[in-house]
């Protein structure tokens, strides 16, 4: 009987440990759900904040791209622009083509050359225009403004279609140059005697027109040089004719002494 009864007890022990177990099992089984119910949203709340910083991130990296490729753009119009500019100076200065045929050269061509400006160009312009046309590219050197050194440097790239030296002009036809039929030879007995030619004297002198004499006539002049009377005929030559006596000043060789002696020896009566 007390066999039985230490059975019984060792059933119910047994089945308490039995049910304490399960209990156990059952509430760590409980606790597992529950923390895997609080969990998720957790998980859920990270993956969309995950999602919204990719997506973020996603969008500034297409705006960052979109702004540097409008910057590129930006800078690639800007250099093309610049090249264009360039490019239209460029072609603007190469329109000129060197020589230059120096009669029929415009002011803005004539600006092109080197240590010519617009002020230089319109006076080379003008000057051409009051002498007609350039016959020498020497006559350059007459233009106000322009020296020896400016000269040097433009001289090669000008020409003249027809150019002439004025550094040897052609004397007028004088009476000694035109050819004298010989008289015919006269009978003995009959030669007239030859009567002294007297020499002209100052006061008997008529005045010589600079616009007609020859060289001959010029060398009349008391105290006329062969230097000056070569450039008196020179200067006739450039200029056409002599509108007054006063112009001889402008000469090398002409003193105001010398103009003083023989202004009442020389004349302009013809054009």
């Amino acid at each position: 009987m007390k066999q039985n009864h230490q059975e019984w007890l060792n059933r119910g022990i047994a089945a308490v440990l039995a049910a304490g177990a399960v209990g156990l099992i059952a509430w760590q089984g409980f606790q597992y759900v529950k923390e895997s119910e609080r969990s998720e949203p957790v998980r859920r709340i990270q993956a969309v904040t995950t999602m919204q910083t990719e997506s973020v991130t996603a969008e500034d990296a297409v705006q960052m791209t979109a702004a540097s490729t409008s910057a590129a753009s930006a800078q690639k119009k800007t250099s093309k622009h610049a090249e264009t500019r360039t490019s239209a100076a460029a072609s603007e200065t190469s329109t000129v083509a060197f020589p230059l045929e120096l009669n029929a050269a415009s002011a803005e061509e004539l600006e092109q050359l080197p240590g010519i400006g617009s002020v230089l160009a319109e006076r080379i312009v003008s000057y051409r225009s009051q002498i007609g046309c350039f016959q020498n590219r020497e006559q350059l050197l007459d233009v106000e403004g322009i020296g020896t050194a400016t000269y040097a440097a433009i001289v090669d790239l000008l020409y003249l279609t027809e150019e002439y030296d004025l550094s040897d002009p052609a004397e007028p036809e004088t009476e000694e140059s035109q050819v004298v039929p010989e008289a015919p030879e006269a009978e003995p007995g009959n030669v007239p005697e030859e009567s002294p030619q007297e020499p002209v004297t100052e006061a008997e002198m008529q005045p010589v027109d600079l616009n007609t004499a020859s060289r001959k006539e010029l060398m009349q002049i008391p105290d006329m040089t062969p230097e000056l009377a070569e450039e008196i005929l020179q200067f006739r030559q450039e200029n056409q004719y002599f509108s007054s006596i006063y112009e001889l000043l402008y000469l090398e060789h002409m003193t105001d002494s010398y103009f003083q002696k023989i202004r009442e020896k020389i004349v302009v009566l013809s054009k």
